[in-house]
């Protein structure tokens, strides 16, 4: 049995017909709908930025706020990557997220070298009439580790591990040999207040001398610290 001439002309019809592809205009709708989204969420951002910076302005503390800052960097970078069919290529997407964990990571440790700074000026204060050399170093080279890490964050948002072991290895040894440098120079104090006094003993006054020697032996087996 032959089919009908106009049954084939149908047939082979609907066989040719490519699927409804949207108009230009449709993809631009799209495009626009996305970037009012990433828009209004970068806005959105920028206002808890303000609320955070408003609700800090009474601490001792630097501001914890910067994140809001990088999300807000981070929709708008992403608004202005929306392509004509209403998306972000994954490459840039990618690209993007990495960017923003790494300022976040950054400003983290960047902010606790600040705390330490903070903490070791109040240390200072705290200690300033007080005859004994002030324990506050260790706030110091805590403030040299924060900025060496901050330093040495990659484009992936982490510290090498070799990085982060040396710098932690030179922060314990900048911390025992300060311990050490003050233990000599309590040691000498007591060793010239011995001297001033009268009633005591030569060989009281030897053993602080030869504490302080000691002291100063051991510090002198720690590399110096890194400037500050």
């Amino acid at each position: 049995m032959k089919l009908g001439i106009g049954f084939a002309i149908v047939f082979l019809a609907a066989v040719n017909v490519a699927p409804a592809q949207p108009q230009q205009g449709q993809l631009n709708s799209q495009a626009a709908a996305k970037k009012a989204v990433y828009q209004k969420s970068a806005d959105l951002a920028r206002q808890q930025y303000f609320t955070c910076i408003a609700n800090s302005s009474t601490s001792g503390e630097p501001p914890n706020c910067q994140s809001y800052i990088n999300d807000a960097a981070y929709y708008d970078a992403m608004g202005a990557a929306v392509t004509n069919s209403g998306d972000v290529p994954a490459a840039t997407a990618q690209k993007l997220a990495l960017q923003r964990t790494v300022a976040n990571t950054k400003f983290n440790y960047t902010r606790s070298a600040q705390i330490a700074r903070q903490q070791y000026s109040t240390c200072m204060t705290n200690n300033s009439t007080s005859s004994v050399p002030p324990n506050c170093q260790s706030f110091l080279d805590a403030a040299a580790f924060y900025e060496g890490m901050a330093a040495a964050v990659t484009d992936s948002g982490v510290v090498p591990a070799a990085t982060q072991q040396k710098l932690t290895l030179q922060r314990n040894n900048a911390d025992t040999k300060f311990k050490y440098q003050r233990s000599a120079q309590i040691a000498q104090q007591q060793y010239e207040a011995c001297l001033k006094n009268p009633n005591a003993a030569a060989s009281t006054c030897q053993n602080f001398l030869k504490s302080e020697q000691a002291y100063v032996a051991l510090a002198a087996g720690f590399p110096d610290p890194l400037p500050k």
